[in-house]
């Protein structure tokens, strides 16, 4: 008996040492950093989505947060020689690719080479590869250089096919965010703004293109205008330096680098860019607005930034004696007011106590902005888009829907208002007022937070709103912000305000930091529970809970 519970003891000591074998191997594999090699040249595909954030541990996007990072390491490491872009087709608007433009500008005055090699693209992947020392493009295909434009989807008629009411009313002329539902077409006002907001963005993204490849800005328009021009026709003009292939930019100058690819590269940590203990903190927030938690997808198919999850991080900042200033880098449309208010309102305390800058990515707009309110310093693009402020609610009302498909909804009230948000009837001519109230209210409340913050007068402050959005140059003329810049800017104001000279060692902490592969599980286990309630309906909770928004009017895809 004693024998085989020994030899129970001994197979089972056997097999949690395999266990342990395996799963530090394991660990190993996944851990040990990739050799990078002498004479390298570090390649930085540039193509599909570029987001600021990713928290995901197996989603392969670019980030702005990633090529910050890592460009600012690779300036100063010894192994790599230089940079090459390679340039396709890029989902993401100017914004983005301004904020590329100024990490690839940084990097360039470590004395480093970047070459661009464009596979394919437009005018956005051209003015990326203009930050370039010198631009090649795949022979056998043309650059399809054109003005950017933009459409704006219509949903009235489909509502009405399918007996579904859109009731949103709206605090400023230029809030249209409910127009998708509620019109079939542009509004005036709609149109006007995106016109303005298209031809701020080409204006800029000329003067850049002028800029870095020493032209004039006329014969730069001349060239985007005339669609008949050939690659070889863009290289005798002075947009492009060669024809050719990747290939040929490791042998250039007779010199032969090693290709490093960039994916390679962010799984080293040396050398460190920011040395010495943590003294600013680099806070990522992008995201529709809402209360809770974030994550998930949102009602219009943006992830979600929580304002207990965001509030939390920024308390946290705020107790650190560590941390000197922080930079908060907004991307976000807007959404609830409430939660826009939850999260000002940490911030405001924040900046009480230690400095806060922001920094506005591709979107600050509505709800996005609201958050920038308690900052000592706003810095945003160029071709940001921000402003919107403004507010708009209303509801659904499904009872054509419900008829056409045989579903009867009753409604019982067991006082005024109480049905208010029901979906089987209008708003009451009372509540209709009330709600009305409610949304002049929080307006209100905008509009005297920007003035406040602004040092605007409530005229100016008035100009500059009624839900109209902006770009990021324009909103500098209004007083919105206070400097045009990127993630660099923001961060050496930060350590300005902060007290610390170019010479004093300030770590940098960034936040959030990427999920591993245990937190995805451990969220999924946690959200089993949550599959009791189908997603539709928790999506329409948030969405009622959302309003009054503070929301962008519209979105702007760039073609």
């Amino acid at each position: 008996m004693k024998r085989g519970v020994l030899i129970l003891i001994l197979v089972l000591v056997l097999i949690f040492a395999a266990i342990a074998l395996i799963g530090g191997y394991i660990y190993m594999q996944f851990t040990r950093e990739p050799e990078i090699p002498e004479n390298a040249l570090l390649v930085l595909p540039l193509s599909g989505r570029v987001c600021d954030l990713e928290t995901s541990p197996v989603a392969h996007k670019t980030t702005i947060k990633d090529v910050f990072f890592h460009l600012q390491r690779a300036k100063t490491d010894k192994r790599i020689q230089g940079l090459l872009l390679k340039i396709s087709w890029i989902h993401a608007g100017p914004a983005a690719v301004e904020e590329l433009g100024f990490l690839i500008r940084d990097f360039r005055e470590s004395g480093k080479p970047v070459h661009a090699f464009i596979e394919d693209g437009g005018l956005n992947e051209y003015v990326l590869a203009s930050h370039a020392q010198s631009i090649t493009a795949m022979p056998g295909s043309d650059l399809f250089l054109k003005h950017f434009a933009s459409e704006a989807l219509f949903l009235r008629g489909t509502l009405d096919k399918l007996g579904i009411e859109a009731e949103f009313y709206h605090i400023g002329e230029h809030k249209t965010g409910a127009s998708i539902y509620t019109r079939d077409g542009m509004s005036p006002e709609h149109k006007e703004s995106l016109t303005t907001l298209l031809q701020d963005i080409t204006d800029h993204v000329i003067r850049t293109i002028a800029h870095n490849r020493e032209m004039e800005a006329g014969k730069v328009r001349s060239l985007i205008d005339d669609l008949s021009m050939s690659n070889q026709t863009y290289q005798k003009e002075g947009l492009l330096d060669s024809i050719g292939y990747a290939d040929d930019i490791f042998f250039k100058d007779g010199s032969s680098l090693k290709r490093l690819a960039f994916s390679k590269y962010v799984q080293t940590s040396r050398p460190n860019p920011f040395p010495g203990p943590p003294r600013i903190a680099l806070l990522f927030a992008g995201g529709e607005i809402h209360a809770g938690g974030s994550g998930g997808p949102s009602m219009f198919g943006d992830s979600v930034l929580g304002s207990d999850d965001l509030s939390a991080q920024i308390r946290s900042l705020r107790r650190r004696d560590d941390i000197k200033a922080v930079v908060l880098r907004i991307d976000s449309p807007g959404g609830s007011a409430t939660a826009s208010e939850s999260i000002r309102r940490e911030l405001e305390l924040l900046d009480k106590q230690k400095p806060l800058v922001i920094s506005m990515g591709p979107l600050a707009a509505s709800g996005g902005y609201w958050l920038s309110t308690p900052a000592r310093l706003i810095v945003c693009l160029n071709t940001t888009l921000t402003g919107s402020i403004g507010v708009l609610g209303g509801k659904f009302i499904n009872r054509g829907f419900y008829d056409k498909i045989g579903l009867r909804k009753e409604l019982v009230e067991s006082g005024d208002f109480a049905g208010m948000f029901s979906d089987i009837r209008p708003f009451t001519p009372a509540e209709r007022r009330r709600f009305q109230s409610l949304l002049q209210r929080t307006y209100d409340r905008f509009v005297n937070l920007v003035s406040e913050s602004r040092n605007l007068t409530r005229e100016r402050t008035e100009a500059a709103a009624a839900g109209r959005v902006w770009s990021g140059s324009r909103a500098l003329e209004l007083g919105l912000v206070d400097q045009c810049g990127g993630l660099l800017d923001a961060l050496a104001a930060a350590r300005s305000l902060a007290g610390f000279s170019d010479k004093d060692p300030a770590g940098l902490l960034i936040l959030p930091r990427r999920k591993s592969l245990l937190d995805v599980l451990i969220g999924m286990t946690a959200g089993v529970s949550a599959m009791e309630n189908p997603k539709l309906e928790a999506l329409l909770q948030k969405f009622k809970r959302s309003f009054p928004a503070a929301i962008m009017p519209f979105r702007v895809q760039f073609q």
